[in-house]
This record gives C-alpha cells, sequence and structure tokens, in this order.
C-alpha cells in the first residue's frame, strides 16, 4: 500500500458498526495494512468536520462525510464517509475533489434503492482510484501529461488549505496570508489546466471555470 492510493467508502452499520463497504479490494487492503480499521473508520464518522485528514506515522488519511438518505433506518439518514488512504510522499487530494466524489456516490446510491454497497459504487471507486494512481505513478502518454498536471494542481490545493485551515499548525498572519495566496493561485491554476483539458477532448472552450 506504499505506492498507491486506497479509497473506499465506510458506514454506521446497525448490527455490524463502522465498517468499510466498497469498493471490496480496496476495503480489504485497507484492512490488510491497518491494526485497528474500525476504530479508524468510526474516528472519521464521528467527527464533527466535513473534511479531515488524520495524520498517521507512515499515512495520512483524508476524510469526506456524507449521508444517503434512507427512511428505512432510524433517523432516516446513513451516515457514511469517503476516505483516501495517502502514503508517504504522495500530494494530498484537493477538498473539491473529494466533496465533488462524494456528492457523485449519493446520487449513485440514490439510484440504487439508496444502498452504497452496491455494484455501481464498487465500479466507480475502483475505477476512480486506478485512474488516479495510474496518473500518477504509471507512464505519461498522449494526454497524461494534462490529467497530471490538474491532478497535483489538486494536491496543491490541498495542502494549502490544511495550512490555511491551521490543521497542520496555527500560522501567523503574515504566514496565512501567504499560505491564502498560495491556495487562491492555485484555484486559477487548476481552472486553467482544467479549461485546456476540456478543450482538447471537446472541442469547445468554455466561458468561465469549469470547476466555479
Amino acid at each position: 500500500m506504499n505506492d498507491q492510493y486506497v479509497i473506499f467508502v465506510g458506514k454506521f452499520d446497525h448490527k455490524l458498526g463502522p465498517v468499510g463497504v466498497v469498493p471490496q479490494v480496496q476495503c480489504a487492503l485497507f484492512a490488510e495494512a491497518f491494526e485497528n480499521p474500525r476504530n479508524v473508520i468510526q474516528d472519521g464518522l464521528n467527527t464533527s468536520a466535513g473534511v479531515l485528514t488524520i495524520r498517521g506515522q507512515d499515512y495520512s488519511i483524508q476524510v469526506q462525510k456524507f449521508f444517503v438518505e434512507n427512511p428505512a433506518l432510524r433517523g432516516g439518514l446513513q451516515r457514511c464517509a469517503l476516505f483516501c488512504v495517502v502514503p508517504p510522499m504522495f500530494p494530498l487530494l484537493a477538498r473539491e475533489a473529494l466533496e465533488e466524489k462524494g456528492r457523485e456516490l449519493v446520487a449513485i446510491a440514490e439510484n440504487n434503492e439508496k444502498e452504497i454497497a452496491c455494484p455501481e459504487c464498487d465500479a466507480f471507486l475502483t475505477n476512480w482510484v486506478g485512474d488516479l494512481n495510474h496518473s500518477l505513478t504509471g507512464d505519461i502518454g498522449q494526454g497524461q501529461l494534462e490529467h497530471l498536471i490538474r491532478d497535483l494542481s489538486n494536491s496543491v490545493i490541498g495542502n494549502a488549505e490544511l495550512l490555511v485551515d491551521g490543521v497542520v499548525g496555527i500560522l501567523n498572519a503574515e504566514q496565512h496570508d501567504t499560505a491564502a495566496n498560495i491556495l487562491a493561485c492555485a484555484h486559477k491554476m487548476l481552472c486553467a489546466v482544467v479549461a485546456y483539458i476540456t478543450k482538447e477532448e471537446t472541442g469547445q472552450e468554455p466561458n468561465s471555470c469549469p470547476l466555479e
């Protein structure tokens, strides 16, 4: 697991407690790498923050919480979280990327009888983590460079957000302004890259930043 991202969805099951559900292969990798995987999932589900970075000795674990409406459950909501295990020296993912994937997972679950542990969610995450790992560790061919720049821009945004939010320590005013400037510039760069990719792939130039 030291050479790849591991991404999966965990949920709170009223019978089993906190469990990883999809993709099954990614959940198995996570369970093998961590001594107490259920405790990590529970921490992610219980955090009051929408996105939390749990820093460990070997890995960073980014968490994006979301809910799936399900009238069959007590309270009418299924508590879920998207977990991204980031190996040492790998870039963190941008908050926007995690939020977008969370929204897409909710939409997929809504179309699958309110069930997050469905084959479509499994395939969606399997394809995403596969593309993500390939973009950073695979050979860069035609069209790959632009996507690599996009993913690395996302990682700059993710790390800058941690600085601005004070997750890695409190900054003084000058340091905070510098981090905020890095974050703003990274957003502009990512918009430019995504606009370029959109034009190359569709032949149409967006009228505004595709991320706004």
